[in-house]
């Protein structure tokens, strides 16, 4: 329950130095929750083993099916395959035997099947009723397990040894089988009225190469998937494996080549099944194991779809790779070549090329070395590489491994096994740190932890009870590792009621009880146990007394359960060793709220020296503010429907009696913040205003009471801030008293003591007779004043008598807006106004013009008269304060005063000019004097110059020629330049800059030559300044006035370049500006100066220097000239190039023949010759380029009619106007 607060907008915010009831609590707080006693929990180092130490799979020989399956001669031959299912084992042979066995190797059926070669693959249904199996002669036959018959062979399907079979389905209708030739086929069985019927469906013929082996994915109902509407198949290949959906319809997902670091010797082997991919807590996709030579990729399966897989990580191992079985969560069964079985977990899988190698191995088994294998694959040597595919097979939590003489079943341990183990073995430590990392839900890869966290306990508290009873067991380490082992599975009571007894009974009593209290006490401190039965606590508090430690016994209080503690043991035990924080927790645990104050009270008056007294007195207001505040130590808050009795009872104590008194006499500033929290804080101070028995002025009046002497300061602060809450609840003659108080000067008070205190114990030590200090540390004298304005203007009303007696104490304090509301009530304005101007502090002077902002619009007649001379004949103290709000005063209060006010300030030019500045910005352009414009410029030339050339530059309303008369009088030459460039003096202005160039280089001269700074920059940029001008007004002149400037620009820094050349060797930042300048000048005068006559004027008059100055400049110049020389012979080119190209079209039109296809007249359809036209020669016909002919007579104008129309109909509207206008 957190504390409220109350809001108020009239709240202030006040800094404080540091509070001793804060280091106090800090004080208690660090020594709860730190200890001295280094905490070791003996079974800590245990827990952190890795479990690569542990169990975690048991194999053993079955040997009633061993001693069936050894190879007889020409009866049974040697195993050659193996399936698994939940209650049954079949075995094949060589001589295509199929053996049914039960888990326990009790033999239920042979089936055999004639001229089929030997059994090369077995798979069983989910029902276990059926069988499908795969033979050397090429058959697929499916098998009733009941009846012991063949129902169907596949016949003609497979044509070479069928090496794998799978079903995929959740019945027995559906196989998928692969044959040696890599032949792939879907088989469906059906029942027709005598048979069953087979539909088979190939996937693949071959080209993906021979089928090592087949995993299908199987739905988990209990865990729904995305994957779970496609039924996944993985095949593993020679060199790739293939990833298939078979429904909705047979689809390729992904294909996975061989990587190019793994030689062609090595087959892939896989397992596909639900788990958890690398960082994962639980399974939550399918995982697809691929091992491929010494290394292993895990493929997460998200969803059926080539997107949906994707790699999640990779382990490389140190040895081949023979076979994979994905096991559990994260465990998964590794064959090597050398017949070794590794367990590993995937968490130690590398998710990335960055991640570092981790060890996965957690397990390594030698199980049987006669393992059976197959080879039916060669190589492209004809060398056989062998397999154990179909020889391991697994089941859940279970793997069968097939040897030529021996089976062996393996599976992983039950947390309960792996237990018993270690303590059958003698590992006690190691069981019992086990035990406690299963309880808390670690080390889940082992098999079958259960959630029910009582099974667990109750089989933990067995083994335990077996080690402290165990023999060669030192009595130190068995209390050690019981106590963590208990703490650590959550067993205190069966620590306690059933242990601490056995160690006293059954060893050496007090020691024993000795050691048992050392070793539990870090438990308790650090939080692990905090219930403890009442007897046994008795013994542990005994034990303690009896060691001189009364300071544990505080501690240990704290740490436990007030419940499990006797009051009636511990609350004497508190009492006689002054135990404060035990005896304030079991206080408040019993609802016993003042029985702590009663307790430190009278602690406090037992004590002689002032010290002593004030720790007490700390620790009652200590408390009383955690109760105020509805907190509990060392943790924890009060019930809320309890907290209202609880500040009843805690400011009901508070006035009782003597409290009061004792507390204000040691620390009134203390004291009243506590007082404080009733007043400011929501929940409290709700509480104070429905109190029947306290109300807030009988409390106020107990505080002014006690609050004598030197305590009296604290108490008048306290009013004062009292009165931004409750203003209206302090007394007017409190009021006054706190006023007079506060305002009066007391020199008698002790200078303020530094207090940077970082504990209690230097606070108490640096800060003794608090009450005698002064205060600025906690209020600054603007905080104070503005607490004494809010006290006096809470009274609307006061007589004349209390008025006098409040300003002959105002008006010799540093409290000045005080004075000044004084003042006002006595409508005495123009000392209100002086008093602002005669404080010292700055913050407090500015007020002066809002007290003016406010004051004008309520005067009338001769007293606002009368305020405005005041504030005239102060105007220079005004425009220093703030120009800005001074030029607003007068704006607003004296119009069409402003020459009487500048008049004011004549002998005040800084000030004058500040104001002026102000007047300008403010007035419109058009309501500005002249006259005043021009003052203004006069007075910046003479303390600003530098902002002359910018305010000139922001008006227009002023006359050029007088200001240009004001700034040459003050030799301003920027502004001077300026205004002659107005004015259209472009000589004048360039005259000007050149001057400075002059003075400039005569400075840098001077400087060389008296070994001093000089800033050679400064003469490049009034040269600059010269090329702008230049620039600026060429539009503006003709051209001979243009070069006369660039010429008389170019002569200066020539001339320039002359007189400093003698300073270069030593000077080289001084070259390089000249250099600098020289390009500047003529980069710029090039684009408006004939070239030719800048080369001559440089030649003739400044042949001295050399070339590398102009080389650049010059050399731009001819580019660009030879750049535009290039442009034009390229377009000449290119015109006499096609006017050469269209000429030559011209005369090979002009030569071409042209044929018609249809020797016709397109306007009177006749053919063109006919025996009148051979008859009559002299008439004529016309054959265009189009094809078209006519005749001479049937055309008007010498254009095709024809195409013409076309073009009319196409949209060619200028063919059509140019028609029309013919």
């Amino acid at each position: 329950m957190a504390n409220q607060t109350r809001s108020s907008e009239e709240d202030i915010s006040i800094a404080v130095h540091p509070d001793p009831l804060d280091l106090l609590h800090k004080q208690y707080m660090d020594s709860y929750l730190n200890s001295d006693i280094q905490f070791k929990k003996s079974l800590e180092l245990k827990r952190q083993l890795s479990t690569n130490k542990l169990p975690l799979m048991k194999f053993e020989e079955t040997k009633s099916i061993s001693s069936k399956i050894i190879p007889t001669t020409g009866v049974t031959g040697f195993p050659t395959c193996i399936a698994t299912s939940k209650h049954m084992i079949i075995i094949g042979s060589s001589f295509g035997l199929l053996t049914v066995f039960s888990h326990d190797g009790t033999e239920l059926k042979v089936l055999k099947q004639k001229s089929v070669g030997s059994a090369i693959c077995i798979d069983i249904s989910d029902d276990e009723q059926w069988a499908a199996a795969g033979y050397h002669g090429g058959q697929l036959c499916l098998w009733d397990l009941r009846s012991g018959s063949c129902t169907r062979s596949s016949g003609n399907i497979f044509s070479a040894s069928v090496v794998s079979c799978k079903f995929w389905k959740h019945n027995k209708n559906n196989v998928i089988a692969a044959d040696l030739m890599g032949k792939v086929a879907l088989m469906e069985y059906g029942k027709s009225f005598l048979t069953t019927t087979i539909n088979s469906n190939t996937i693949l013929t071959g080209e993906a190469g021979i089928i090592i082996s087949i995993e299908p994915l199987f739905s988990d109902p209990n865990w729904p998937h995305s994957t779970d509407s496609s039924v996944v198949v993985a095949m593993a290949c020679v060199d790739r494996i293939l990833v298939y959906s078979l429904e909705p319809e047979t689809t390729i997902l992904l294909g996975i080549e061989r990587p190019d670091e793994v030689p062609e010797n090595f087959l892939p082997c896989i397992s596909l099944k639900l788990a958890a991919a690398p960082g994962e807590e639980q399974a939550l996709d399918p995982i697809l194991a691929i091992a491929w030579g010494m290394k292993i990729y895990l493929h997460k399966i998200k969803f059926a779809s080539p997107e949906g897989i994707q790699l999640v990580g990779t382990y490389t191992m140190d040895t081949e790779i023979k076979d994979i079985k994905l096991l559990g969560h994260d465990v998964l069964l590794v064959l090597s070549n050398n017949r070794e079985v590794m367990i590993l977990s995937t968490k130690g899988f590398s998710r990335s090329q960055s991640d570092l190698p981790k060890d996965s191995i957690l397990e390594e088994l030698l199980v049987n070395k006669d393992i059976a294998v197959q080879a039916y694959i060669k190589d492209s040597t004809g060398k056989e590489k062998y397999t154990y595919n179909n020889m391991i097979t697994s089941n859940e939590a279970s793997v069968f491994i097939l040897g030529n003489k021996q089976l062996h079943k393996g599976r992983l341990l039950s947390w309960k096994e792996c237990i018993l183990e270690l303590s059958k073995n003698g590992d006690w430590i190691q069981a019992l740190s086990l035990g406690i990392d299963f309880y808390h839900g670690k080390g889940c890869k082992l098999y079958a932890i259960p959630h029910n966290k009582q099974e667990l306990k109750s089989t933990f508290e067995g083994v335990v009870e077996e080690y402290v009873k165990a023999a060669n067991i030192s009595w130190d380490f068995k209390i050690a590792n019981t106590i963590d082992f208990c703490v650590g599975i959550d067993s205190t009571d069966f620590l306690f009621n059933f242990f601490f007894n056995y160690f006293i009974d059954e060893g050496n009593g007090p020691e024993n009880l000795k050691l048992f209290i050392e070793i539990i006490e870090p438990y308790i401190l650090y939080g692990e146990i905090n219930t403890i039965p009442k007897v046994i606590l008795s013994k542990i508090l005994s034990h303690y007394l009896a060691a001189h430690k009364p300071g544990v016994i505080e501690k240990i209080l704290l740490h436990l359960d007030s419940n499990c503690i006797d009051p009636a043991v511990v609350l004497p035990i508190c009492e006689e060793y002054s135990l404060v924080t035990a005896y304030i927790y079991m206080s408040i645990a019993n609802q016993s709220f003042t029985k702590p104050i009663d307790f430190m009270l009278d602690l406090l008056k037992k004590q002689q020296d002032e010290t002593s007294k004030r720790i007490y007195c700390y620790q009652i207001l200590w408390y009383m503010k955690l109760l105020l505040k509805g907190e509990k130590f060392p943790k924890g808050f009060i019930p809320s429907d309890l907290w209202n009795k609880v500040i009843c009872i805690v400011l009901g104590r508070l006035v009782e009696g003597d409290l009061l008194q004792n507390l204000v006499m040691l620390d009134a500033n203390t004291t009243l913040k506590v007082v404080w929290i009733a007043f400011q804080d929501l929940v409290p101070s709700q509480v104070l205003e429905s109190l029947k028995n306290l109300s807030i002025n009988e409390l106020i009046g107990k505080l002014e009471c006690v609050c004598v002497g030197s305590a009296f300061h604290h108490f008048a602060l306290f009013v004062a801030r009292l009165s931004f809450l409750r203003g209206d609840e302090v007394p007017k003659s409190l009021a006054i008293k706190s006023l007079l108080y506060l305002m009066t000067p007391n020199t008698n008070r002790k200078a303020i003591q530094s207090t940077n205190s970082t504990s209690f114990d230097i606070f108490i030590a640096n800060s003794e007779n608090c009450n005698d200090f002064m205060t600025e540390l906690d209020y600054s004298i603007e905080q104070k004043s503005e607490l004494l304005i809010k006290l006096i203007k809470n009274y609307s009303s006061y007589t004349i008598l209390e008025l006098d007696e409040l300003y002959k104490v105002a008006v010799n304090s540093p409290y000045t807006e005080v004075l000044v509301h004084l003042l006002e009530v006595r409508q005495d304005y123009k000392q209100c106004f002086l008093a602002f101007l005669q404080c010292s502090n700055v913050d407090v002077c500015k007020k002066v013009f809002d007290w003016l902002s406010v004051t004008f619009p309520k005067l009338a007649g001769p007293e606002l008269e009368s305020l405005k001379i005041e504030v005239v004949n102060n105007l220079n103290i005004l425009v220093d304060i703030d120009s800005d709000k001074t030029a607003k005063i007068v704006r607003d209060w004296y119009h069409g005063e402003h020459h009487n006010i500048i008049h004011k300030l004549d002998n005040a030019p800084v000030l004058q000019m500040k104001y002026l500045g102000e007047l300008l910005k403010s007035q419109e352009k058009d309501t500005i004097e002249e006259k005043l414009i021009l003052l203004y410029v006069k007075l910046l030339c003479e303390s600003a110059p530098n902002q002359v050339l910018s305010f000139l530059k922001s008006r227009e309303d002023f006359s050029l020629d007088e200001c240009l008369a004001v700034c040459s009088n003050y030799n301003n030459i920027e502004a001077s330049a300026y205004l002659y460039e107005r004015l259209g003096a472009i000589k004048n202005a360039l005259d000007l800059h050149l001057g400075m160039v002059d003075k400039k280089r005569k400075e840098i001269q001077k400087g060389i030559k008296n070994y001093e700074k000089v800033i050679y920059s400064e003469i490049l940029e009034e040269i600059s300044n010269s090329v702008k001008l230049c620039v600026r007004n060429v539009a503006r002149l003709d051209e001979n006035e243009n070069e006369e400037h660039w010429f008389c620009l170019l002569g200066k820094i020539l001339e320039t370049y002359i007189e400093l050349a003698p300073n270069f060797i030593n000077n080289n930042d001084l070259e390089s500006c000249i250099q600098s300048a020289i390009k500047l000048c003529l980069e710029n005068m090039i684009d408006h100066v004939d070239f030719q006559k800048i080369i001559s004027f440089i030649v003739e008059k400044y042949g001295n220097i050399p070339f590398k100055y102009f080389k650049e400049n010059f050399i731009g110049i001819l580019s660009r000239f030879s750049y535009q020389k290039t442009i034009l012979k390229k377009a000449i080119d290119l015109l006499c190039s096609d006017i050469k190209y269209m000429t030559q079209q011209l005369v090979l039109l002009k030569s071409k023949g042209i044929s018609s296809k249809r020797f016709y007249c397109s306007g009177c359809t006749f053919p063109i010759v006919s025996e009148d036209i051979m008859k009559n020669r002299g008439e004529k016909f016309l054959l265009f380029v189009c094809g078209h002919a006519y005749h001479c007579r049937c055309i008007k104008k010498r254009v095709c009619e024809v195409c013409l129309k076309d073009e009319l109909k196409r949209g060619n509207f200028l063919e059509a106007i140019s028609e029309k206008k013919a």
